[in-house]
């Protein structure tokens, strides 16, 4: 009998010890990801999913980034994208949730351009992939038809939201400090003068933000920003969707149609709100 216990509690001591490496041998290759990649195997729960967004982090951090700073990062990434996708219609059939494939067919195929939407569908996959939080914003003309329009994105930084322009290559500034939407909504609209800055990157001058023919004054008259989820250390911080003015119902009404809710979204920007 007390050899039988012997080797009964000889097997668990072996069973533990062997769980024991496992677990030293994950933390290991653990060590060998960066936060943002250890954050994309925590939060996926589809391995293909889970591939394809190691893939782009890899790429965006080998062609990209250069820095450890996320300011720097995401500056970096906008003005990457900005030089190299040329501004034109996506072509058919597209799918950005090919995360690793749809940036780099869009970065080295020529052929392949995208307007405002495309651009930042880009430049929010690849901030996530870097642990940099990214939300949509979208400007109209008018809540019906017909309107012009815009996509735009911010990012997180510090405790901070920051506007920042895939399509024009900018971000703004008033006395000295970057703005979020939200606060050059404010200056926008009280005719207030800001500052326009592309970071020290070029800017070609058919896509300079000055030579659109949408002014900001007629561009920001209706405003949504996309809900987020984002995590700071252990805390999950929840921001929700912001219509602008506050009295906007976040609708636009089309002649034929009816009413369409610009607070419903879907494809890239929905899967980026729930991989949070």
């Amino acid at each position: 009998m007390n050899k039988i216990r012997l080797l009964i509690l000889l097997s668990i001591l072996i069973s533990s010890f062997s769980l024991k490496q496992a677990y030293r041998a994950k933390d290991r290759v653990m060590e060998r990801f960066s936060e943002a990649e250890k954050r994309i195997l925590k939060v996926e729960d589809n391995s293909t999913n889970t591939i394809k967004m190691l893939k782009l982090a890899w790429i965006i951090k080998n062609t990209v980034n250069n820095t450890d700073d996320n300011f720097l990062k995401a500056i970096n990434i906008r003005n990457h994208i900005y030089q190299n996708v040329p501004l034109k219609r996506t072509p058919d059939g597209f799918n950005y949730l090919d995360f690793d494939n749809s940036y780099t067919c869009s970065i080295r195929d020529e052929s392949v351009g995208h307007y405002c939407g495309g651009l930042v569908a880009l430049y929010a996959t690849a901030l996530e992939t870097q642990g940099i939080p990214a939300r949509y914003v979208g400007y109209f003309t008018d809540n019906k038809q017909p309107y012009d329009s815009h996509a735009t994105i911010e990012f997180w930084y510090k405790d901070k939201w920051y506007a920042s322009d895939p399509t024009f290559n900018v971000m703004y500034l008033y006395k000295g400090e970057y703005l979020s939407y939200s606060e050059l909504y404010i200056l926008v609209i009280n005719n207030i003068p800001y500052d326009v800055v592309s970071n020290g990157f070029p800017v070609y001058p058919e896509r300079a933000i000055g030579n659109y023919p949408v002014k900001p004054i007629d561009f920001m008259s209706y405003m949504v920003i996309h809900p987020s989820v984002i995590w700071v250390g252990n805390k999950k911080l929840y921001y929700p969707m912001e219509l602008f003015p506050s009295t906007w119902d976040g609708s636009i009404t089309y002649d034929d149609i009816g009413k369409r809710d610009v607070r419903n979204f879907e494809g890239i920007y929905r899967y980026l709100y729930h991989w949070n």
